[in-house]
């Protein structure tokens, strides 16, 4: 199997990203026939999550489910339109990056208001503390940081030159160890119960300080 050109670059060695990229894939094709651009869709994503952030603080779970994943939808349909349609955006400002930030705060808020809970909003606070620290300075790495090109393997490669337990544990190290698109499907577990609610939260945050570290790290590499 190949590796579609038109997919997210994560989904070269996250089997997730590639998975979704692939579902919607044809929605994508759908969108460019129609002359939809990809600021439309991510603003229409913004849209779908104000909608599911009203429905959650109403505790009308099922109707957030189906608006969250309208979100998911068009947030990775957004950045195939706009590489199918040759209209990727490579200045400073990018809309899609600054919507991420408006949907994934506005959800955290209306977790904190749908459970009520004051310890809740303490841990919700330092998660959207170290979410929006980690965008910035990964926004600063881009800028300030020419990277070479990696040889990421497409992950269904690791089959054919490891043995099967070996290829699944790399093929989940990527799913496990970054905040990226696949972790938006765990949203859809945060409002069943406030235990699996911070469980998912603290993974998070430990995903966003271990990010923060290694970005860190390239930024001083790259002062020397």
């Amino acid at each position: 199997m190949k590796y579609n050109i038109y997919f997210n670059n994560a989904s070269i060695n996250n089997v997730l990203i590639w998975a979704i990229s692939l579902l919607v894939y044809p929605v994508s094709k759908l969108f460019v026939f129609f002359k939809i651009s990809p600021n439309s869709l991510t603003f229409f994503s913004i849209i779908f999550t104000v909608i599911a952030f009203y429905l959650l603080i109403n505790e009308q779970y099922y109707l957030f489910l189906f608006f969250w994943f309208l979100n998911i939808v068009f947030d990775f349909c957004d950045g195939q339109v706009a590489r199918l349609s040759k209209k990727v955006n490579k200045s400073a400002f990018r809309f899609d990056h600054l919507s991420d930030i408006i949907k994934i705060s506005l959800i955290l808020l209306g977790l904190a208001i749908y459970y009520k809970n004051n310890n809740l909003w303490v841990i919700i606070f330092i998660t959207n503390f170290t979410f929006l620290f980690y965008i910035i300075l990964n926004h600063s790495v881009q800028k300030t940081v020419n990277f070479k090109k990696r040889n990421n393997h497409f992950f269904f490669n690791y089959f054919k030159s490891e043995n099967i337990l070996i290829a699944i544990i790399k093929i989940l190290i990527p799913i496990m160890t970054k905040f990226n698109g696949h972790s938006l499907l765990l949203f859809f577990f945060l409002p069943i119960n406030i235990k699996i609610c911070l469980i998912i939260l603290i993974y998070f945050n430990i995903l966003f300080i271990l990010g923060i570290f290694k970005t860190i790290n390239q930024l001083i590499k790259t002062a020397k």
